[in-house]
Order: structure tokens, then C-alpha cells, then sequence
């Protein structure tokens, strides 16, 4: 198996040069290819001592990439190995991922037996059920806490709801409660609400310093409230309800959010 070989049927490599590139991260970091009428080339390294590898160049962002050709199922690839980065992904980084791969994808006569492509495919796709799996073993108050550490995004829309809006969705979804007694809302200037966190002196309480402090101070189930400015309060908050925060967010009964929040966009 040649390199040569490896090459057949891929984008053309750049036109000849006086230079030949060495693998140093000075002289990728330096290279500045000839691209003529091309929107891409993939330059063959002079001294890297792996098979098939290349730098690809891209005209249009100026960024570079390592790539390795090789010859699976009587034809040939290549797979990219990552791209340049400096001081964070060089040769040396470029040197372990090669090796590893290779380890796994070759025989004892380095022939390719497995298609390094197919492998992060299948890896992406892996990663993508379990994180989805993930998501469906989310209880109730999970998401809730989710939901406020991503600053109470829109469902249909990019953006975040108006600040007087959270704070009436709060009421339901974490209100009643001494936490919302610790919270400010305004708007940016695109009318992208936004919560502050603040002390409370009725209660001589600190300021949260961030959401995790808020909820570990104030856990589902602490902190209910039965009266505000002597108006009595019926109910808890979804984050409170000792029987729905619980529920895994796959399994809640239909019909038990209020239409409100439902509705919300």
C-alpha cells in the first residue's frame, strides 16, 4: 500500500512547490498555501511519518485541518483528524489521535480494516441516544432548575420571555416560596426579560450567587409560603409539589401544567 495509492480519487493535493511542508506546528502555523482557482487543497506532509497524512487548507476561512487518507473497502478516503489549533491542537495532538485510531482500525500489516469515518459516525450517534436518555430520566424539578439556569429561554422563538413574564410563570413554577422573595426582574433592549437575584430582609437572608446557591437554599419542599403581605396563598409551586416535582418529565400525566404555561411562546 502506497501512498499514492491512498490518494486515488480524492480532491487534488495544491500545485508543486520549491517548499515541500514540514510537520512542525512552525511551519503549519506558517504555511501559506497557493490556492490559484482552487477552493481547497490537501498538502502531503514531508517528514510526519504516518501514511496518507495531509493538511487540508480551505480558501474561504483560511482554516486548516489534519486529514488522513486511507484505502477501505477497495477504495479511498480520508477521515479528519482535527482541526489546526494553535496551542491547543498541533502535531503532537494530531500524533496521539493517528496512533490511537490506527490501533483500532488496522491489522498487523496496517491494511485498514474498519473506516475511522463509520466509527465517529456511530460514536456521534451513541452520544446522541444516551443524551437523550438522559434528558427522559430528568424528574420534574430538574427541568425546572434547567429551564432557569438557561435564563428562561422562548419555546417557538429565539429569545427570552418579557421579565414580568417570568415572574408570573415563577408564581407557578417555583413560587409561593421564599426563593422568589430573593428575585428582580428587568428587560435588555430587545425586550428580553432577565431575573437578578437580591437579598431579602424580611427574611435576613444574602443575596444567591447564582442559581445553584438559590435552589440548594431553598430545596423543593423548603421555604413554602402560606401568606405574602398578609394574603393567603393556596397550593405549592410545581418545583414544591411533593408529588410532581418527582415525576419523570417523560411521565407526567396529561393535563397537570397549568394552561398558562402551556400556552406560553
Amino acid at each position: 500500500m502506497t501512498l499514492s495509492k491512498l490518494g486515488t480519487g480524492l480532491e487534488p493535493t495544491g500545485p508543486k512547490k520549491t517548499t515541500e511542508l514540514k510537520f512542525t506546528d512552525y511551519s503549519i502555523n506558517k504555511y501559506n498555501p497557493d490556492f490559484k482557482d482552487k477552493k481547497k487543497i490537501n498538502e502531503p506532509f514531508k517528514d510526519s511519518g504516518i501514511k496518507g497524512l495531509k493538511l487540508k487548507c480551505v480558501k474561504s476561512t483560511g482554516n486548516k485541518f489534519f486529514i488522513q487518507q486511507f484505502w477501505f473497502n477497495k477504495r479511498s478516503d480520508y477521515w479528519t483528524v482535527g482541526e489546526v489549533i494553535k496551542d491547543n491542537f498541533g502535531i503532537k495532538e494530531c500524533q496521539t489521535k493517528v496512533v490511537q485510531i490506527m490501533k483500532t482500525h488496522t491489522d498487523d500489516n496496517g491494511l485498514w480494516i474498519k473506516s475511522p469515518k463509520i466509527t465517529a459516525r456511530h460514536l456521534k450517534e451513541r452520544v446522541s441516544k444516551a443524551e437523550l436518555e438522559d434528558r427522559k430520566m430528568l424528574t420534574v424539578k430538574e427541568c425546572i432548575e434547567r429551564l432557569y439556569k438557561a435564563g428562561v429561554p422562548k419555546v417557538k422563538r429565539e429569545g427570552t420571555l418579557t421579565g414580568r413574564s417570568i415572574m408570573d410563570i415563577s408564581l407557578h413554577l417555583i413560587g409561593k416560596n421564599k426563593r422568589t422573595r430573593h428575585l428582580e426582574h428587568d428587560d435588555d433592549k430587545f425586550g428580553n426579560g432577565f431575573l437578578i437575584f437580591k437579598s431579602c430582609k424580611a427574611y435576613n437572608t444574602k443575596k444567591p450567587e447564582s442559581w445553584n446557591d438559590l435552589f440548594t437554599k431553598f430545596p423543593s419542599g423548603h421555604g413554602n409560603l402560606k401568606k405574602v403581605n398578609g394574603k393567603a396563598l393556596t397550593g405549592v409551586s410545581m418545583y414544591d409539589h411533593p408529588v410532581f416535582s418527582k415525576y419523570l418529565i417523560e411521565e407526567t400525566p396529561p393535563g397537570w401544567m397549568p394552561q398558562r404555561i402551556t400556552n406560553t411562546k
